[in-house]
């Protein structure tokens, strides 16, 4: 936290960032002991999964209500199915058609499989889901669009922060909105600097930009303010590179942290600390490389 709060010092020192208002909402962690600590309470926010589930609970009820199932005091309502739920109950008929057993390893599932399950889900998933929540949490359209502004600003942000740090584990339930202000907080920086690149399954995107995020920036979606942040934000990291590369450099050898521990069984674990830091290391000279790049090809992402 104490690199986000640097981080967030070089935004409002340059005139372009601190304009646009751009920073990252973080909270506070202290430390009690090698194993435990105190993490802040982050007020008036939810996780975007909760947003999601409500909305999950609310289609399901109306199903039920038009059929004219589930309205008796003794019918149990169906259970929310799980995300998990939902992607196994359409690739596992789609691994069939092709004649192919679920044992085999995941990363043998045929590409164009994954793509038409990929496909079919976002087809369910409503993208327009979070926009719509912001705007029924708004007095008015003022408060709308300032909330989005913000909320876009936001996303930015944090997009080139953890891109540059390697920030992985993005799922929903670690990425918190506050319907008040608009403003995005991530939480769990625990798979970082790449690791998420080492997993079984491993984490090739940047950041996180999927279809409910991005409907909710705006008219001009990736282009325009949201874009132009990216790269503001780019640049004020470029310009203090040597400083956040100083702030990283104690991860090398600090004993406590372990940004690269894998499973039990993973090789990182068994080879020790010289590994570590040798991974570290890496890591540290692509943040290096990484902040040499002016723009981002967003439109990829």
């Amino acid at each position: 936290m104490q690199l986000l709060r640097a981080i967030n010092g070089f935004l409002r020192s340059s005139r372009v960032t601190r304009a646009q208002s751009l920073g990252i909402r973080y909270y506070s962690v202290t430390p009690i002991s090698g194993r435990a600590g105190l993490i802040q309470w982050v007020d008036n926010v939810v996780s975007i999964y909760s947003v999601f589930k409500s909305w999950q609970t609310r289609f399901q009820l109306a199903q039920q209500s038009a059929l004219g199932t589930g309205s008796t005091k003794s019918s149990v309502p169906t259970p929310v199915p799980r995300p998990s739920d939902m992607f196994y109950g359409k690739i596992i008929p789609a691994l069939k058609e092709k004649g192919i057993r679920r044992v085999i390893s995941r990363r043998d599932w045929p590409h164009e499989v994954k793509r038409k399950v990929l496909l079919d889900l976002m087809k369910e998933a409503p993208k327009e889901i979070l926009h719509q929540e912001l705007w029924c949490a708004s007095e008015g359209f003022k408060a709308f669009s300032t909330k989005i502004k913000r909320y876009s600003a936001s996303v930015a942000a944090m997009s080139m922060v953890g891109h540059i740090l390697g920030l992985g584990d993005r799922h929903l339930d670690n990425i918190l909105l506050d319907f008040c202000t608009g403003d995005i907080v991530h939480i769990d920086y625990n798979v970082c600097f790449d690791k998420g690149q080492r997993l079984k399954i491993p984490e090739i995107v940047p950041f996180r930009l999927t279809q409910t995020i991005e409907a909710a920036l705006g008219l001009t979606g990736v282009e325009g303010t949201f874009r132009t942040n990216c790269e503001a934000v780019l640049g004020v990291l470029k310009k203090n590179k040597d400083i956040i590369l100083m702030l990283l450099e104690v991860f090398v050898w600090d004993p406590l942290v372990e940004w690269t521990r894998g499973d039990f069984h993973d090789d990182a674990a068994i080879f020790g600390e010289e590994r570590r830091g040798m991974e570290l290391a890496v890591s540290l000279s692509l943040f290096a490389s990484r902040v040499q790049e002016l723009r981002v090809p967003l439109q990829y992402y």
